[in-house]
C-alpha cells in the first residue's frame, strides 16, 4: 500500500512537473469555458469558481483560493477520453491526484485549502493528450456548530466549523447511522489533528480531544472510502477522570482522558501493564498542548512516560491505544524522584 502511494506521488509530481515544463516550452494548452469563451493559450489560465471549463487538451490552470475550506475539483460531461486531475502547490509538490474517483471515468478531488494560497490544477487525459470533458470547482458548504455543542444530521459529506466556548475535552460522536461514518478533526490551518473510523459503537466514529476556547476547528464529517448514508453527529464537552494527587492505579478499557494535579513537584511516572492490545500515552499541559508521548517505552508493547511535573499545576493524560486498535490495560501514576 505504501509503495503504491509512493508510486502515485511520483507519478503525480512527474506529470504535474511535465505539464509546467510544457507550458513554458509551448506557451500553453487549449481550454475553453463551456460558455464558448475562448481562453488565451499563451498563458496559464485562471480557474474561477462558478465557471465550467471544457478541456480538450492537457491543460494547467491556476487557482487562488478565495476562502479557507474544503474544495471539490471534478470532471463531468465526458464526450471523449479518460480525465485525470492533479493539484500541485507553488513549489511543484503534489497536493492531490485522481484518475477515476468520480462516476464512470470522471476524476474527483476533495481537498482542504487555505485562503490566499495559489495552486496549479493539471487537467489531462489518461494515456492520451486530448479528449473532451468539463472541469468544475466548488467549495463544500461550511456549517457552523454551536459553540456549546449540539446535534447535527449528516446526509452527505459535510464540513463543520467549531469554535468552543470553553477549553477542555470535547467529544464528537456519530450515532443512528446508515452506512459507515468517518470523522476527522482539523486545525484552523487545515492540518489533521486526529481522525477516526470505527471507535464508536459498531461502525460509528468517536473522537475525543482537548480543545482550546476561542480557537477555530473544522470537523470533516463523511463516510468511509466514498460510501454514503446518514447519521447524527453529537458534539459535547466531557469531564475527564480525575486522578488522585498522590498517584494511583486506573483500569483503561477504552480511550480515556485523565486530569492530574500532583501534590508534590518532581519526576512522575506514567506506566501501563497487564495490557491486552497496544497502549499509547500522551501527557499534555493544562492548556492541552502535548508535552510528551510514548508508544512502546515500557515492557513489550506497554507505554512509559517519566517527566518533571510542578505541584499544584494541572496536566492531562490521554490514555488510548495505538492507531485505531482496542484493548485494555492498567495505568499506574507514581512519583519516582525529586
Amino acid at each position: 500500500m505504501k509503495e503504491r502511494f509512493k508510486r502515485l506521488q511520483i507519478k503525480g509530481f512527474v506529470v504535474g512537473l511535465l505539464a509546467v515544463v510544457m507550458l513554458l516550452v509551448t506557451g500553453g494548452f487549449e481550454a475553453e469555458a463551456s460558455n464558448s469563451r475562448v481562453v488565451d493559450a499563451t498563458r496559464v489560465m485562471p480557474l474561477e469558481v462558478g465557471t465550467d471549463y471544457r478541456i480538450r487538451r492537457s491543460t494547467v490552470l491556476e487557482f487562488t483560493v478565495p476562502h479557507t475550506g474544503l474544495w471539490n475539483f471534478f470532471t463531468h460531461s465526458i464526450e471523449t477520453g479518460d480525465p485525470i486531475l492533479g493539484i500541485t502547490n507553488q513549489l511543484g509538490w503534489q497536493v492531490a491526484w485522481d484518475d477515476d474517483g468520480g462516476e464512470d471515468f470522471n476524476s474527483f478531488i476533495s481537498v482542504f485549502l487555505n485562503e490566499g494560497e495559489t495552486y496549479f490544477i493539471f487537467a489531462g487525459f489518461f494515456s492520451a493528450n486530448s479528449g473532451d470533458y468539463i472541469l468544475s470547482v466548488e467549495r463544500v458548504p461550511l456549517m457552523r456548530l454551536n459553540p456549546t455543542g449540539g446535534r447535527q444530521n449528516v446526509n452527505n459529506h459535510t464540513f463543520f466549523e467549531f469554535t468552543p466556548n470553553t477549553s477542555g475535552i470535547w467529544e464528537f460522536r456519530t450515532s443512528d447511522n446508515t452506512g459507515n461514518p468517518y470523522l476527522a478533526l482539523l486545525s484552523d490551518s487545515g492540518s489533521i489533528i486526529i481522525q477516526d473510523d470505527d471507535s464508536g459503537d459498531g461502525l460509528n466514529s468517536l473522537i475525543r480531544h482537548h480543545l482550546v476556547a476561542g480557537e477555530t476547528y473544522f470537523i470533516d464529517a463523511g463516510f468511509f472510502s466514498g460510501t454514503s448514508g446518514n447519521y447524527i453527529l453529537s458534539v459535547n464537552q466531557v469531564a475527564p477522570t480525575r486522578l488522585d494527587s498522590a498517584g494511583g492505579r486506573q483500569n483503561v478499557n477504552s480511550r480515556t482522558f485523565f486530569e492530574f494535579t500532583p501534590n508534590t513537584s518532581g519526576v512522575w511516572e506514567f506506566r501501563t501493564f497487564d495490557n491486552i492490545g497496544d497502549p499509547y500515552l500522551v501527557l499534555m499541559s493544562g492548556s492541552g498542548s502535548i508535552i510528551t508521548q510514548n508508544d512502546d517505552g515500557g515492557d513489550g508493547l506497554n507505554s512509559l512516560i517519566r517527566h518533571q511535573l510542578v505541584a499544584g499545576q494541572t496536566y492531562f493524560i490521554d490514555a488510548r491505544f495505538f492507531g485505531n486498535t482496542t484493548g485494555s490495560y492498567t495505568l499506574t501514576v507514581s512519583r519516582v524522584s525529586d
